[in-house]
């Protein structure tokens, strides 16, 4: 699995979800641990992402499409929750640390390199069987880019007890993948990389003092992003079309949330909301959301209200709250990973989306498969 996913998502993005999720399930059912099964899934974060689903299911009763809801977040619990017991139980479970990094970096490399091809080349390598894109290669190589753009600053944990060989191939590994995120179109690829650069290494000198101003940039986004219409200042000199058109509905975004406060609108129902009067001031374009709102605190508040902030917010405290209990290297990948996939998930990708859920559970399970096992019973119990 660690080999071959960084492969298939340099190639068929769309089937990471599926491939992720039966794979899960099948190492479950091969393991001969009750006992420790049990703990991973009373763990914290196995009923925070159980009450999510569960959450996403009740608000059919009050969506704008129940069945929509309901089917969305019964597929949000079959992708997820197999990928996040994996996830807890690695954690408490004695594994092969080196051969996981070495399998884990080769998958890398080799998806570097065909990201590299498919990028450089303007070709899409899954079109020579799937028949020719109506879209532009650019388009379609923008996701794995992205992907492996977070899984990056996961290399320099993997390479930390390795001989040298190995970290002379995962320094080309990260020279690969920086390229083609640097050489493609797309703004989200770039950020995530170098925003997990940048927290790699500050929480590398100050861990703690980086987890809180993560926790603490995300509330800002989370605040500052529908109110960014009002403030001239920060808007008025925005040209790109893109970025203008995420400010706008945004803005539409936060008119909406006043009208459900409490409850949202459904689980995935943002696209379902009808279209409302008028026209968007910055771009003149109708005011409907387009799919998503590109913003996940603003679609989990949008969608699912305050309980969804609630579970949200939960999510992520205990994520950076336990990641303070591993080793430094390890540590800071895991500060890394989160912030590079929330500066994405802050201006882009949807929220539900089962190939990027499959994806950052997956660089959970990368990393707790490539961390020597924890001592102390707080973090066996997570």
């Amino acid at each position: 699995m660690l080999a071959a996913v960084p492969v298939i998502m340099a190639v068929s993005p769309a089937t990471i979800g599926v491939v992720v999720s039966l794979y899960a399930l099948a190492w479950l059912a091969i393991q001969h641990r009750p006992l420790a099964s049990i703990v991973a899934w009373k763990a914290p974060m196995f009923l925070l992402v159980l009450g999510v689903a569960l959450l996403g299911s009740l608000s059919a009763a009050w969506a704008i499409d129940g069945a929509l809801a309901l089917n969305k977040a019964l597929k949000f619990a079959l992708v997820c929750l197999p990928l996040v017991w994996v996830a807890v139980l690695l954690v408490a479970l004695d594994k092969s640390v080196t051969t996981n990094a070495k399998a884990l970096l080769l998958g890398c490399l080799l998806g570097a390199l065909l990201l590299a091809v498919q990028t450089f080349g303007n070709v899409v390598l899954r079109s020579i069987v799937t028949g020719a894109l109506a879209v532009p290669p650019a388009i379609k190589t923008n996701v794995p880019a992205a992907a492996l753009a977070i899984l990056a600053w996961l290399i320099p944990q993997l390479c930390a007890k390795l001989s040298r060989p190995w970290r002379v191939l995962g320094g080309i590994t990260l020279v690969v993948i920086a390229s083609a995120v640097f050489a493609g179109d797309g703004m989200a690829p770039r950020l995530a990389f170098v925003v997990g650069g940048i927290t790699f290494w500050c929480a590398r000198l100050k861990p703690r003092l980086c987890a809180l101003a993560l926790a603490a940039g995300v509330m800002l986004t989370h605040g500052l992003a529908p109110q960014l219409l009002s403030l001239p200042i920060l808007t008025g000199g925005i040209s790109d079309h893109s970025l203008q058109h995420r400010v706008d509905v945004w803005a539409l975004v936060g008119d909406l949330i006043t009208e459900r406060p409490l409850l949202g609108f459904g689980f995935s129902n943002s696209e379902k909301i009808p279209a409302q009067a008028g026209i968007l001031p910055l771009t003149g374009l109708p005011r409907v959301i387009p799919m998503y709102p590109h913003n996940v605190l603003l679609q989990v508040q949008l969608e699912l209200g305050l309980p969804g902030l609630v579970f949200f917010y939960a999510c992520l405290g205990y994520l950076l709250w336990r990641l303070m209990d591993y080793p430094p290297t390890a540590r800071a990948a895991g500060l890394a990973l989160i912030a590079a996939a929330l500066s994405i998930w802050c201006v882009g990708y949807p929220l539900w989306r089962s190939t990027w859920l499959a994806w950052l559970i997956f660089a959970a399970i990368a990393l707790n498969a490539t961390v020597p096992l924890l001592a102390s019973r707080a973090c066996r119990e997570s």
